[in-house]
């Protein structure tokens, strides 16, 4: 006998955007989740509560309205942080390795998408661009971005997750020095690195704008590396 679908439930409850907000997750029978329903009222759209109907923004105070924004602010800093664990951890379980080999019939060709991260299957951007509904191009920049968050910037991912900057300020960071670290394979001292990235984190938290920010960085990357500078 055929067992019954299971299926992931998100369960959680609001009392302030994220201020007080819980998550669980439990796997339920398919036909436990989707119960038949009889059709709606005429007029009646069945969908999930929104955030807006269920806080209530309208009887906010004007303190109140700011705190919320805040709050927002943060959780958006939080979810992008959470969200490039999530990729590194599906890209190193896509190892290269587990890719087809010039020898194997059906293995990729170059060229046939855009640059691969290396020692990350060439299909992660393909899951990750389908689960997203973005182009192969934005899905490759968003892993590239993860992974060197998570892996070779841990200092900017912890500001980022601590609602220490936001997230485009972090990418500044990111797009100065990712790859340029000799553990992620660049040819700059991870000390050197580790330095210039505390010094753009103040940079940072002092409210540099993010284009400023990247080339400050770039330029401080630069004036202990002058090799840097062709890179």
């Amino acid at each position: 006998m055929r067992r019954p679908l299971k299926t992931v439930v998100p369960l959680a409850y609001v009392r302030s955007v994220f201020s007080g907000y819980g998550v669980g997750v439990t796997v339920v029978d398919r036909a436990e989740l989707l119960p038949v329903l009889p059709p709606p009222p005429a007029g009646v759209t069945r969908r999930r509560s929104r955030l807006a109907e269920l806080l209530g923004p309208a009887s906010f105070s004007e303190s109140e309205l700011v705190r919320e924004m805040g709050a927002v602010a943060d959780g958006r800093g939080q979810l992008a942080a959470y969200d490039a664990v999530l990729i590194a951890q599906l890209a190193a379980r896509r190892p290269a390795q587990t890719d087809l080999t010039e020898a194997e019939p059906g293995h990729g060709v170059e060229g046939w998408s855009p640059a691969r991260t290396p020692g990350v299957s060439e299909f992660v951007v393909d899951e990750l661009a389908l689960m997203r509904g973005i182009s192969l191009a934005a899905a490759t920049g968003l892993v590239e971005r993860s992974l060197a968050l998570v892996r070779e910037l841990p200092a900017t991912w912890g500001a980022l997750a601590d609602g220490l900057v936001d997230e485009p300020r972090a990418n500044a960071i990111v797009r100065a020095l990712a790859g340029q670290s000799q553990a992620a394979g660049g040819q700059v001292e991870p000390a050197v690195v580790a330095e210039v990235e505390a010094q753009a984190l103040a940079w940072a938290r002092a409210g540099e704008t993010p284009v400023r920010l990247q080339e400050r960085t770039a330029a401080a990357l630069i004036a202990v590396d002058a090799a840097a500078a062709d890179r």
